[in-house]
């Protein structure tokens, strides 16, 4: 007999809303393949069924909790199992996720609690003495809960332990009425670049619109094993990969961050089949100590994001690797896909960011609102499928990134005679560095703060290992002040992401008429100041 594909209604659901809700995922991967690998995290593997399951306890446990639809629930945490059962039980239970960058100081959370007003908080137990102290005044935080991933962790004052949080909950399906395909389900923040970070709303149908152009666009495949090593705070991970997987039935090996030999060590033991990370994490896999010894065949697909790789170099490492490798380019506000670079075209169009993928219309614009034409350059600009609901409690952001009707990436580019898109350069005050966005913004005001520096730019430039290295470059009142002290201060108030490479040091700066720092001048001036002497 065959199998029978009769599914029971899923509670506070209308029958064609179904298909579009994030919740859905598990519910249909459980029914559908029950004892299929889902996550494996430590050593431990949880079927499609156990992981639906956990969601369900989750979701149930909110909902007792009296969580409502529309609440938030903040995630400050470092990759494990746990991190993607709450962001499915916060969809379960129609309450709003907002994931937090773990390498945040807590003074710098303060912004988010403050402004995403969280009801309820999940803060990984390797993190939780690093906030305890603020808890007090986060006022608008009434759960916290730590995600212990072992059971050493006997639970810390002010907070229910996460696995004693969800026993309370049912392992049935949670009832919540109305939830609809429209609704906000998570809401991610971008680096500010003049103003305040802005919270970008993205919905079950947004989401799901990624979730298509990952698995046809970017081939990912339901038979794949793949290695989630890069934060799943971040969009990129997260929608891109993590969740399209689950949607499409593929295991994922969860690492709680980038280690070159754990990761060759897993794909001859688990068969892996596809990677994603930055550039860089491939050549370190590459000059690792174990490459060469490793059984690479399983592997078939390299994706990589945040800058083009020269073209002989990707080369290269498709013959290394014995596997084809793909470029995703995007934002946030994209959710976050907007091209991709298929391995086939990484030798004719080596050095551009792909194809846009098929929920994404791409589009070249000047600055009066006209779209452009092929070989063109203006400002990248996007509509389609996959575009942010808006700015959470901004709308005059929000109306000003859709001004003429389209998305404004903040991104300079042209479209070719084939319709691929090559990024030139940014708009927006922005360093890309490390896989994170750091706004040139917030690391002057800090360093403006000193009261030793007279004035301070901050720049990207080239970094053989991070993209582009944050460089601060600063005027001071002082002959002692050294790269050192200036270093510690920021350090002492920011993310070490956001903490400046190095430190130059000059008498003034190059300006325009009306006395703006020119920093392109300055990016000129000091391009190689990362490039090993030949």
């Amino acid at each position: 007999m065959g199998k029978d594909n009769s599914i029971e209604p899923w509670h506070g659901m209308a029958k064609r809303d179904v298909q579009d809700l994030i919740g859905q995922i598990p519910h249909r991967m459980a029914h559908n393949y029950p004892d299929r690998p889902a996550i494996t995290f430590q050593g431990t593997t949880r079927t499609f069924e156990e992981f639906n399951a956990d969601c369900n306890r989750l979701a149930n446990a909110l909902l007792d909790a009296g969580f409502e639809k529309g609440d938030r629930f903040a995630a400050l945490g470092i990759n494990s199992y746990q991190y993607v059962v709450i962001w499915f039980g916060c969809a379960k239970a129609g309450v709003i996720h907002i994931p937090l960058n773990s390498e945040l100081k807590a003074d710098e959370l303060d912004y988010y609690i403050n402004h995403a007003k969280p009801r309820g908080l999940a803060v990984d137990d390797e993190l939780y003495e690093s906030v305890a102290d603020k808890f007090d005044d986060w006022s608008p935080v009434e759960t916290i809960v730590t995600i212990d991933k072992t059971d050493d962790i006997t639970g810390r004052p002010q907070a229910t332990r996460l696995s004693t949080f969800m026993e309370q909950g049912s392992a049935d399906e949670p009832e919540v009425e109305d939830l609809d395909a429209d609704d906000t389900i998570q809401i991610s923040y971008t680096s500010g670049t003049t103003s305040k970070p802005k919270g970008v709303m993205m919905t079950h149908r947004t989401l799901f619109s990624q979730y298509a152009s990952s698995i046809i666009d970017g081939g990912l495949g339901g038979d794949d094993t793949a290695i989630a090593m890069m934060p799943l705070f971040h969009v990129a991970q997260m929608h891109a990969f993590t969740v399209a997987d689950i949607y499409n039935g593929a295991h994922q090996i969860i690492l709680e961050g980038f280690d070159p030999g754990r990761v060759l060590s897993l794909i001859e033991d688990e068969e892996v089949t596809r990677l994603f990370g930055l550039p860089n994490m491939y050549r370190e896999l590459v000059n690792h100590d174990a490459f060469e010894e490793t059984d690479l065949r399983s592997l078939e697909l390299c994706v990589y994001a945040m800058a083009p790789m020269p073209g002989s170099e990707v080369q290269e490492m498709m013959e290394q690797f014995g596997a084809g490798f793909e470029i995703y380019f995007g934002q946030t506000e994209m959710m976050p896909v907007t091209t991709i670079l298929p391995p086939e075209l990484h030798d004719t169009k080596a050095g551009s960011v792909g194809i846009p993928v098929r929920n994404v219309e791409v589009g070249i614009m000047d600055d009066d609102g006209n779209v452009l034409g092929r070989e063109e350059e203006g400002e990248i600009v996007y509509r389609g499928g996959q575009v942010m609901k808006g700015y959470y409690n901004d709308p005059e952001k929000t109306a000003e990134a859709f001004e003429y009707g389209w998305f404004h990436s903040g991104d300079i580019g042209r479209l070719d005679e084939d319709g691929v898109l090559w990024f030139e350069d940014r708009k927006k005050d922005m360093v890309k560095t490390g896989g994170e966005n750091v706004a040139s913004l917030e690391v002057e005001e800090v360093l403006m703060e000193h009261p030793d520096i007279e004035e301070a730019a901050i720049i990207g430039i080239p970094h053989p290992k991070w993209n582009e290295g944050i460089t601060a470059v600063v005027s001071s009142s002082k002959d002692d002040l050294t790269e050192d002290d200036i270093l510690d201060y920021v350090s002492e108030r920011k993310a070490g992401f956001k903490v400046p490479k190095t430190v130059v040091f000059v008498e003034e700066f190059p300006r325009t008429a009306t006395g703006k720092i020119q920093k392109y001048e300055l990016r000129d001036a000091y391009a190689d100041i990362y490039q090993e002497p030949s």
